[in-house]
C-alpha cells in the first residue's frame, strides 16, 4: 500500500484503506489511494509531525464514529474538516 511504513503513518493509511474499499468501486478507490498518498507525502514533509498525528488521531476517530451511526451529513462535516486541516497547515508552510 501507499505511504505505509512511514513512522505514525499507518493509521492513517488503514482508516483511508478502509474507506476506499467500502465504495466497492475499483475506479474510485484507486483514484482516492493515488491522490490521498500525494497528501500524505505532501503532509509528512511539511507539517510537524506532532501536529498532524494528533489531529489525525482525532479527526479519524470522529468520521469512524459518524460512518458507525450512518449519519451522513456527519460524516460528510467531518472528512470536510479533516481535509481542511490538512490544506491550511500546508497554506501556512507554503505561504
Amino acid at each position: 500500500a501507499y505511504n505505509k511504513g512511514v513512522e505514525g503513518n499507518d493509521h492513517d493509511v488503514n482508516f483511508h484503506d478502509v474507506v476506499y474499499e467500502a465504495t466497492q468501486n475499483a475506479v474510485l478507490e484507486q483514484s482516492l489511494k493515488k491522490l490521498t498518498s500525494r497528501c500524505i507525502r505532501l503532509c509528512w514533509l511539511l507539517i510537524p509531525a506532532h501536529l498532524g498525528v494528533e489531529f489525525s488521531i482525532a479527526s479519524l476517530s470522529q468520521i469512524y464514529e459518524a460512518l458507525v451511526q450512518r449519519d451522513q451529513e456527519l460524516s460528510a462535516e467531518m472528512c470536510r474538516k479533516h481535509a481542511q486541516y490538512y490544506l491550511d497547515r500546508i497554506r501556512e508552510v507554503m505561504i
